[in-house]
């Protein structure tokens, strides 16, 4: 029987197994792959790297620690402070008490402040008898006692971002969701929609946006400058949150809008790390949620990532750099949602819930 005639050689002859579906994903699971990524610059365990963004950045910054990496922790809970309790404060969650920033809208927002903007220091909610930072949510579980509290509280946030950005090697920012609240007179950009938790819904000042990859790869420009116009050596590495959206505001079902959400920030984050040689994509989404995630990645509400699915993730994070055997897990990070993300407030509007 005739053999089968080699295929003539191509562009595709010289590619290595992980540009082949066959050999690079076939008949493996998410720890079984190899080769996942490269970034273009060594990373080490001396690297200084600042985290901050979505949800998930909390976990990654949480390994860079117990990894013994030189993770920056520009704002240190009080030494008077017991573990649990600082980080229910917010602290040793990102690299300054910003709390979760899930768009690239607020990260510019964020950076505008770090290089000199001032900061709407009229912008505070009424809740409870106390106050909430529309800008940080819960890093306050209870509230500000008071409105010069919580904006003392806020400049001392910023100047601990500028100061990480200053010191950091790489800041790496995790992309979490497309659709945002802003305010139409200051163009302030919220964190959650206001009502949700603290301060009171006006149709006539706040506005739902949802980004566009053109309005992402704007954002991640603006970010990029930004960040040099502090640190110009500073790298930067984007990954997207694989944690799906809590509620959507849009005509469509959340699952629809989730994806469609997620697609835009891969698409805008992979295309903007093409463009710029100091730019680098982490694929923690695909990992997490790509064809090898199966139903055993999320917990039982399929929303928060399981802690062996981070460790996993992870583990590629450090294969390029760090060989040496893995320390134990890090401490396991509260699985309650708001303790994790503050957009879980929006399911308490879901029909039928208290």
């Amino acid at each position: 029987m005739a053999k089968a005639p080699k295929p003539s050689q191509t562009p595709y002859s010289q590619r290595p197994a992980r540009a082949f579906w066959q050999t690079g994903v076939g008949g493996r699971t998410g720890p079984e792959l190899a080769d996942l990524w490269h970034p273009k610059a060594s990373l080490n365990a001396e690297t200084k790297i600042a985290t901050f963004g979505s949800c998930f950045a909390r976990h990654i910054g949480h390994h860079l620690s117990a990894r013994g990496w030189a993770w920056l922790n520009a704002e240190p809970a009080p030494a008077f402070a017991p573990p649990d309790i600082a980080e229910t404060y917010g602290y040793g969650n990102f690299s300054a008490r910003t709390g979760n920033i899930y768009t690239t809208a607020a990260l510019v927002q964020w950076l505008g402040w770090a290089t000199g903007q001032p900061p709407p220091n009229h912008e505070y909610w009424p809740h409870n008898a106390r106050w909430v930072d529309p800008f940080r949510g819960d890093i306050e579980p209870g509230g500000f006692a008071s409105p010069d509290l919580l904006l003392h509280s806020r400049s001392i946030t910023i100047a601990a971002l500028r100061h990480a950005i200053e010191q950091a090697d790489v800041f790496l920012f995790t992309l979490g969701q497309t659709e945002y609240w802003s305010n139409t007179l200051n163009g302030a950009v919220y964190q959650l929609c206001p009502g949700a938790r603290g301060g009171v819904f006006d149709e006539t000042q706040h506005i739902f946006t949802t980004s566009s990859v053109l309005n992402v790869l704007e954002e991640l420009g603006a970010t990029r400058s930004l960040l040099h116009e502090i640190n110009p050596n500073l790298r930067l590495i984007l990954s997207v949150s694989p944690v799906p959206l809590v509620a959507t505001l849009r005509d469509m079902h959340v699952l629809s809008a989730a994806v469609h959400s997620k697609s835009v920030l891969h698409a805008a984050a992979v295309e903007f790390a093409g463009a710029h040689s100091n730019v680098d994509y982490f694929p923690s989404y695909e990992l997490v949620s790509g064809p090898l995630a199966g139903p055993s990645r999320f917990d039982t509400g399929q929303r928060n990532v399981k802690l062996s699915t981070v460790d996993m993730v992870m583990a590629h994070f450090f294969a390029t750099a760090d060989t040496a055997p893995a320390p134990p897990p890090p401490k396991p990070i509260a699985q309650s949602d708001h303790n994790d993300c503050d957009e879980a407030y929006y399911a308490a509007f879901a029909p039928g819930e208290p």
